[in-house]
């Protein structure tokens, strides 16, 4: 399977998909669907920040990319040993795909929620984010949602 890929372009303030990559030149290419016919535009790979796709789909069969930002729903024990005391939070974080240790979640909205490091130790990450994380932005255009509310 081909990796996708799309691109944050901060002078259009979206993001794009692309559709190639011409490394002699170093740009990549992506269509605008902005302008009133989708052009192909090239730009310079220090001028965007890439987002590869993970390959995996959210719980409403969204693509999910390294820079989007997912909410998933989760439980706190108010008081330790208390199953009564279990509280529900609702969790975002930042999806983030790592060479050696894969994909991995990263900067927590919910500061109460597992240390991010060890979130998907005990889980299986296909499963997880396929049936309880849903897809809320990415951390170009929504980085608000990673604001602790109180």
């Amino acid at each position: 399977m081909m990796p996708k890929y799309r691109v944050w372009d901060e002078y259009t303030g979206r993001i794009h998909d692309v559709v190639g990559f011409d490394f002699i030149e170093t740009e990549v290419h992506y269509e605008n669907y902005a302008e009133a016919e989708a052009l192909i535009h090239a730009r310079d790979f220090k001028d965007v920040e890439l987002m590869q796709s993970t390959g995996l789909k959210d719980k409403n069969n969204n693509e999910i990319y390294a820079g989007d930002i997912v909410e998933f729903k989760d439980g706190v024990l108010m008081i330790a040993g208390d199953d009564e005391s279990l509280v529900d939070t609702i969790n975002r974080a930042v999806i983030s795909i790592d060479i050696v240790n894969g994909i991995q979640l990263k900067d927590f909205m919910f500061e109460g929620a597992l240390s991010e490091n060890d979130y998907f130790e005990y889980i299986d990450k296909k499963s997880f984010l396929r049936y309880d994380c849903e897809v809320k932005g990415n951390i170009f255009e929504s980085s608000h949602l990673l604001e602790v509310t109180e």
